[in-house]
């Protein structure tokens, strides 16, 4: 009876982490994805020092998180995501906007499949 007990309090906190990474990860994807248009949509604008001051926004965001998002989700991945927005950055302080839309298409690509590869699934848990 108390390993049944403890088997259902582990699985209970498992579902329930799981659930809030996957909230929190939501919410992170989310947030960078309005920060990658708003980074574009000035850029196509040509105002590129306010785009500049968006990419130090994501790069508050990203040291924020890194610890809670990195250590749940592949650290190869999310320093792909880190190095594309580096790249996005020189581009956008070398004002190359064909550039510019390239990587915050692959970013926006990058970051709209976190939510989908780590979310709560069965076969994670188990």
């Amino acid at each position: 009876m108390k390993s049944t007990i403890c088997a259902l309090v582990i699985l209970v906190i498992l579902i329930g982490g799981g659930i809030i990474f996957s909230n929190e990860l939501d919410d992170f994807s989310s947030e960078l994805i309005a920060l990658t248009n708003e980074v574009y949509m000035l850029s196509v604008g040509g105002d590129y020092d306010t785009a500049k001051k968006q990419l130090d926004r994501v790069d508050e965001l990203l040291e924020e998180k890194k610890v809670l998002i990195g250590s749940m989700i592949d650290h190869a991945e999310f320093e792909k995501i880190e190095l594309n927005f580096q790249r996005l950055r020189v581009y956008v302080s070398e004002q190359i906007p064909t550039q510019i839309k390239t990587y915050c298409n692959v970013l926006n690509y990058q970051i709209e499949l976190l939510p989908k590869d780590y979310m709560l699934k069965p076969e994670n848990i188990l």
